[in-house]
């Protein structure tokens, strides 16, 4: 893959099913890992800058997502979106499938983690009262655990 994480994503919107671990440090796709402990050589192909302010935008678009039964059916979710009776009609209408919601902000995380442009300490810097968890003050609801970022590092990540 030429840049991982915009063809990853293209996979997920035409069928492709996907599993993310961030303490792993893992990402399969279709049962087939891409990255497993850290390990992936190649261009991740995510931005490095304002990693907090991409998954505050990434997690309002999958909150407002438009669920889905495969969605429905994952063994983990990491985030919480709202259900369909609590969505607007624009949500509706112009939202974008939950699968592919949920994709772009778990695998951003873990491409984010694996690059160094996000560690634990990035979240307490923003919010020094942050122990185990970091909530963030855009929607409350947004909330990053600490033991999904602090694992030992055992990425050996080329990025070009």
């Amino acid at each position: 893959m030429e840049k991982l994480y915009p063809e990853v994503i293209e996979r997920i919107a035409d069928g492709a099913r996907f599993t993310v671990n961030l303490q792993r440090r893992s990402l399969k796709l279709n049962g087939k890992y891409i990255i497993k402990d850290g390990k992936y050589d190649g261009d991740l192909g995510v931005e490095q800058a304002d990693p907090i302010r991409q998954i505050e935008y990434l997690y309002g678009r999958y909150r407002h997502s438009i669920p889905s039964e495969r969605n429905d059916n994952r063994r983990r979710h990491y985030f919480q979106a709202l259900p369909e009776s609590k969505l607007e009609e624009d949500d509706m209408l112009y939202g974008i499938p939950r699968e592919v919601a949920a994709a772009e902000l778990e695998i951003f995380i873990l491409l984010a983690l694996m690059t160094g442009a996000l560690s634990w300490e990035s979240f307490t810097d923003n919010d020094p009262k942050a122990t185990w968890f970091w909530k963030s003050s855009g929607d409350p609801s947004l909330i990053i655990f600490k033991q999904w970022l602090e694992t030992p590092n055992t990425n050996k990540t080329t990025n070009k």
